[in-house]
């Protein structure tokens, strides 16, 4: 007769087969080691056992698979973690918990991360920080909102999360609202607030908000831009509760005002600030010199590029880009000609810009360019083929762009709005979803 077998012995044979494979070191497997190991299932079978046996678990192990855990694949085994820290009553510990509602929060899982977030007990900054983090990253600023209104105490992680959320998000007017809280409040204002802020600024336009805070900025040490040059009424009333934060000259933020004036047409005080930094990076030189193009001063742009040592593909993108969206298009395709000479390929933004300019170039070099992108494997992204669909419909090609929609593998909202607005230019307004599947 047959004997029943034991629960635990794939567990068993788990520790003998390795025991038998490591015959040298004759030490078992642990939960870390596994984990690591991409051995996931083996590893929660592993904690399971120990509780069985009696042996100690500790949060280290929990956490050890919580951070192996992050492929989609594995979100089912990750619940059985979860469901397991239940039993064990590790879901009331801070340390174990702030890693499953990241998990959770990374992955999209915001009702699973709260409810996680709503038992724990012993609620710290940190674990009120991370789900506010995951709500605007995902642009569900509401909820985060109020989350952050309902926080006993905040930190500056705190505020530039929500701040920098309302820039990316909007509306930027909030952004501007919460800094000043901040401001008010007992909080230590750090670069990445003001250069959120800032950043809100531009997308706002509202240079005389931008030109305060750049007060505030040279009052507190955060920036190294000479008092005088602009209205600093504003940052001189801020000047008395944070003249004595001390910071010193930060690059962060010199890029963001760098950003605000030059989008708000004050190409001369924008680069007044890359003259006061000790290092500019090619985000700030390449935002001006973009900008340069779109406020009609090509030669300037170009100047200033000339004058580049080391040319980036940022930069040459943002000569091309800017000539490509003020219709430059001649201009733009002889610096993408120029750029090959130098030994640069261009990314997925760079033929971005030159599909818009190949609208006004006609088709030839609309097909050229194509070939040229399909060589060098920029089909596939997103961005290019939602430029390249409003190429062809643009060119009453609507056949084309179908084809070019057909091998996007998984098209987002914008490939689809490119897709229905390329078929009604193309008078297809009778094509069916079908068709396009």
């Amino acid at each position: 007769m047959r004997s029943p077998t034991h629960p635990w012995a794939p567990i068993t044979r788990l520790f003998s087969t390795s025991t038998s494979q490591n015959a040298s070191s004759k030490t078992p497997p642990t939960v870390q080691s596994l984990a690591s190991a991409g051995r996931i299932k083996d590893a929660i079978r592993c904690l399971i056992l120990h509780r069985h046996l009696g042996r100690p678990v500790y949060p280290e192990c929990f956490v050890a698979v919580i951070k192996h855990s992050a492929a989609p694949e594995t979100l089912g085994v990750a619940r059985q973690l979860h469901a397991h820290m239940i039993i064990t009553c590790f879901d009331q510990d801070p340390f174990v918990c702030n890693h499953v509602i990241d998990l959770y929060g990374k992955r999209g899982f915001l009702g699973d991360a709260h409810w996680v977030f709503r038992r724990l007990g012993e609620k710290r900054l940190h674990s009120w920080n991370i789900l506010i983090a995951r709500y605007c990253k995902f642009g569900f600023l509401s909820e985060g909102r109020l989350l952050f209104d309902e926080m006993p105490r905040r930190d500056a992680v705190s505020w530039n999360t929500l701040i920098a959320a309302y820039d990316q998000w909007g509306p930027c007017e909030e952004a501007i609202e919460v800094f000043a809280h901040m401001m008010r409040s007992c909080c230590i204002v750090d670069h990445f607030g003001v250069s959120s802020v800032i950043s809100a600024c531009a997308n706002l336009r509202f240079v005389q908000n931008g030109s305060a805070l750049h007060g505030l900025s040279v009052k507190i040490g955060l920036d190294s831009h000479v008092q005088g040059l602009l209205d600093l009424e504003e940052g001189s009333k801020i000047h008395a509760k944070i003249v004595k934060s001390g910071f010193g000259a930060d690059r962060i933020v010199g890029s963001a005002l760098v950003a605000l004036y030059a989008k708000c047409g004050c190409l001369t005080d924008a680069r007044s600030v890359t003259h006061s930094l000790a290092a500019v990076d090619d985000f700030s030189w390449s935002v001006l010199i973009a900008e340069y193009v779109k406020h009609g001063c090509l030669d300037c742009a170009c100047e200033l590029f000339d004058s580049m040592a080391i040319k980036t593909v940022p930069l040459w993108n943002a000569l091309i880009g800017g000539c490509a969206a003020v219709g430059l298009s001649e201009e733009a395709s002889e610096s993408f000609k120029r750029m090959q000479m130098d030994g640069k390929y261009g990314d997925n933004y760079t033929f971005g810009s030159l599909l818009h300019s190949a609208i006004r170039l006609g088709r030839r070099f609309g097909s050229q360019l194509h070939s040229h992108i399909i060589k060098l494997g920029f089909d596939s992204s997103v961005f290019v083929a939602s430029a390249l669909i409003n190429m062809y419909s643009t060119n009453s090609n609507c056949e084309a762009a179908v084809r070019v929609f057909k091998l996007v593998k998984d098209p987002n909202p914008i490939v689809w709005s490119s897709m229905i607005s390329g078929c009604s230019l193309c008078w297809k307004k009778d094509i069916r979803v079908e068709e396009l599947g």
